[in-house]
């Protein structure tokens, strides 16, 4: 049996990268996958790629009306979320002087609001013990030419998960919250991974950027 048997996830930004290479893994751990992307063609292939236990929701995470037709969808199959991630991201360089609104508004509404609003949605149908994971980077804390806004993004993650961490709004959502920031994604995901196939509780030692708190 699975380590997520029986479990149901809600993965975003999950057509490619570290999106997609979840959903395929909670799935051979047992879990159903809702996913979503914002192009159906690229939506529907992974929805292939990975085979069964796998639904997929077409949708945009800045667009709050596509959010709400994502968590509905989860409701209508009478399904609750046991995993939240909110990994749908986006990043381009644009250096002072060549920012533009349109720059601004497309890296905030994507990273910053859709990120805070797949969690806040996803509340009313969260079981207790749900985990909540964010996707950061190292943007968050070092300073990189030309990623101006979507450094600001992360930050904005970073200090979302520390408010998460504190669990005071909603007490009633225990368990693990795995803080994805801080450093390289990639190694944050790949720790992850290794947590989820090698230890049914605990995460292996890693620097202690990675938070996790007690149960």
């Amino acid at each position: 049996m699975g380590k997520l048997q029986g479990k149901v996830a809600v993965i975003t930004g999950a057509t490619a990268g570290i999106g997609l290479a979840a959903a395929e893994l909670f799935v051979k751990e047992g879990a159903h996958v809702f996913i979503t992307g914002r192009r159906q063609k690229e939506l529907d292939a992974a929805v292939r790629a990975i085979g069964h236990g796998v639904t997929g929701v077409q949708g945009d995470v800045a667009n709050l009306s596509d959010l709400d037709r994502l968590y509905e969808t989860v409701q209508a199959t009478g399904r609750r979320i046991d995993i939240v991630f909110a990994n749908a991201g986006f990043g381009e360089f644009r250096a002072l002087g060549e920012i533009t609104e349109e720059h601004f508004d497309k890296l905030f509404d994507i990273n910053v609001k859709g990120t805070l609003f797949t969690v806040q949605k996803a509340l009313p149908l969260l079981n207790a013990g749900a985990s909540i994971i964010l996707t950061g980077s190292v943007a968050s804390i070092k300073g990189t030419p030309a990623f101006w806004v979507y450094g600001a993004t992360k930050a904005a993650i970073r200090n979302f998960v520390r408010t998460l961490a504190i669990g005071v709004d909603f007490p009633n959502v225990l368990g693990y919250l795995f803080r994805l920031t801080n450093l390289l994604d990639v190694l944050y995901f790949l720790a992850f991974l290794y947590a989820l196939e090698n230890s049914s509780r605990f995460l292996p030692p890693l620097p202690p950027l990675l938070h996790l708190p007690a149960s």
